[in-house]
């Protein structure tokens, strides 16, 4: 389950020759308000909810690395 389906276009179009599993989503909370704001006057995350995803992405990083790494 990925938490939030990117539709539009992203870096992972590069990806796609190196590999078939390449997924486009956001690890992001947004609300409703913060939907209408993408790509728009205004535009703006939460910092919470940016470091959130940093640590995401960290967690997502370790476990792929394999058992023992920090």
């Amino acid at each position: 389950m990925a938490p939030n389906l990117v539709l539009g276009a992203t870096d992972a179009r590069w990806y796609r020759p190196l590999s078939e599993n390449v997924y486009r989503f956001s690890p992001m909370r947004l609300s409703p308000g913060d939907l209408k704001r993408i790509h728009g006057t205004d535009e703006r995350v939460a910092v919470r909810d940016y470091l959130d995803s940093i640590g995401f992405y960290q967690e997502l990083i370790r476990r792929g690395a394999g058992p023992g790494s920090k």
